[in-house]
């Protein structure tokens, strides 16, 4: 994600954009996995990040993955960069 915010001008269009979308949906797995192994009821908290059951950080990160692509999807994130 840092290597196509520094060099995204370099790109054609086509490519800056497959490869945002391709960047959020790796973000959203991620994070789905994540919810599933905080909800999983033999994860004992102690193992967690920051050693919180209920997946708040991370449904965060999902939620802003999910802006991000909306914000995408209408032209406002990369051209006004």
């Amino acid at each position: 994600m840092l290597l196509l915010l520094i060099l995204w001008k370099r790109f054609s269009a086509e490519i800056a954009h497959g490869a945002f979308y391709l960047a959020q949906l790796l973000i959203a797995m991620i994070m789905l996995v994540a919810v599933y192994v905080h909800l999983h009821p033999d994860v004992p908290a102690e193992v967690l990040p920051l050693q919180s059951m209920p997946p708040i950080l991370t449904l965060i990160i999902l939620s802003l993955a999910g802006v991000n692509s909306f914000l995408q999807c209408r032209g406002w994130v990369l051209e006004t960069l």
